[in-house]
This record gives C-alpha cells, sequence and structure tokens, in this order.
C-alpha cells in the first residue's frame, strides 16, 4: 500500500504564510495528502542573563502553539487536516529542508514576502535559499 504523500508548509503566521497554508490544504484535500505546518522558533534570538531562571525559548514556543490553535479555529481546521510541528533553528532555510527530509515530503509549500531591492539582499529570501537546500520541490506561492 503507497502511503499518503505529504506536504511541509513553513508557517510564520504571516498572511503570506497563511495563503501558502490555504494553497496546501486545498491541493491536499484534492490529491489525498497529509499537511505537516512548520513553525521554526529562532534557536539563538538573545542570550539571557547568566544564573536567570527565565525560560525565553520556552515562552516562543508556547506563543507559537497558542498561534497555531487560534489560526486552526479561525479556518476550521480539523485534527485530521493537519499536523504542527515546531522546532529551534538559526538558518530557516536548512531547517525547513532538513524536517522535509525528515519528513520524507513530496512538496514543500511556502509564502515568500516579496522583498526587492536593498531588503532582499540584506535579508535574503528564505524561500530562495530552501530552493537550494531542498531535496523535494518547493512551491512558492506569491501574494
Amino acid at each position: 500500500m503507497r502511503r499518503a504523500p505529504t506536504y511541509l508548509v513553513p508557517i510564520d503566521f504571516s498572511p503570506n504564510s497563511e495563503k501558502a497554508l490555504d494553497y496546501a490544504l486545498s491541493m491536499a484535500r484534492e490529491r489525498g495528502a497529509k499537511v505537516v505546518v512548520l513553525h521554526v522558533v529562532q534557536g539563538e534570538l538573545v542570550y539571557p542573563p547568566m544564573g536567570g531562571t527565565f525560560d525565553f525559548y520556552g515562552l516562543l514556543e508556547r506563543d507559537a502553539r497558542e498561534s497555531f490553535r487560534r489560526l486552526a479555529a479561525r479556518k476550521r481546521l480539523a485534527p485530521d487536516d493537519c499536523r504542527f510541528v515546531l522546532v529551534r533553528g538559526t538558518d530557516f532555510a536548512r531547517v525547513i529542508a532538513e524536517q522535509a527530509r525528515k519528513l520524507r515530503a513530496e512538496l514543500i509549500i511556502m509564502g515568500s514576502h516579496g522583498r526587492t531591492g536593498l531588503q532582499r539582499l540584506m535579508l535574503g529570501s528564505v524561500a530562495e535559499r530552501t530552493l537550494r537546500y531542498a531535496r523535494c520541490p518547493v512551491l512558492v506561492v506569491k501574494r
């Protein structure tokens, strides 16, 4: 028996990533695929003070889980519609490609912020870099 294809959808809770999720869910329904929603928490954002007990990353992860819960409620997603995966990392494109390999995803479907000029030069494009690292096809949904 052939397993259902898996689509990986990186999400940062922006309108562009939500549009990519909508596209992925529609494609998955048509093709009997599974959708895995991935959120990457910046792994080295700040250095907490020495001796402190504040769990900054735990706070970011709880916030991401709550954002996904609200998103799922707003879009009326059933538990079978998609699965949420939360990971830490510093190079988002590499983390996305690595998760796609681990999940044996057949397709990565992601949004693009559409930055141009100096902004793109300074910030780079996660979507463009994911294209380079991924072993599976990458579909970029533009706004």
